[in-house]
């Protein structure tokens, strides 16, 4: 193999494992489909590429779960408990990767039916 062949060989993997990270780091977002204060985990309804697919999400003690409320003229986020959450709210849920599940580090919710 040719010297140019293997860069542009190398320079492909590379691009390929970087979309691969980076399309993994999107935040989670859809609706609240169900919410499990014992398990500690929300069920996510979420579409991607025309495909609909349902994710859970462990929430840890270390996760925060946060809705922004007016205050004057501006915004304040406010903390909200698991157990205050209800199905058919509009959430975003910034992940990480954690043993083969989806732990949250911030959940935002973004409307609340």
């Amino acid at each position: 193999m040719g010297q140019v062949t293997r860069v542009y060989t190398l320079a492909m993997i590379g691009a390929l494992w970087l979309s691969a990270v980076l399309a993994d780091e999107a935040p989670i977002s859809g609706n609240l489909k169900a919410v499990d204060p014992v398990a500690h985990t929300l069920t996510i309804e979420t579409t991607s590429q025309g495909k609909t697919r349902e994710v859970t999400v462990e929430i840890k003690p270390t996760s925060r779960i946060v809705r922004f409320v007016r205050v004057g003229t501006g915004f304040e986020e406010q903390r909200v408990q698991l157990a205050d959450m209800k199905p058919g709210w509009v959430v975003s849920v910034t992940t990480r990767h954690e043993d083969g599940r989806e732990v949250a580090e911030v959940v935002k919710i973004v409307f609340e039916r």
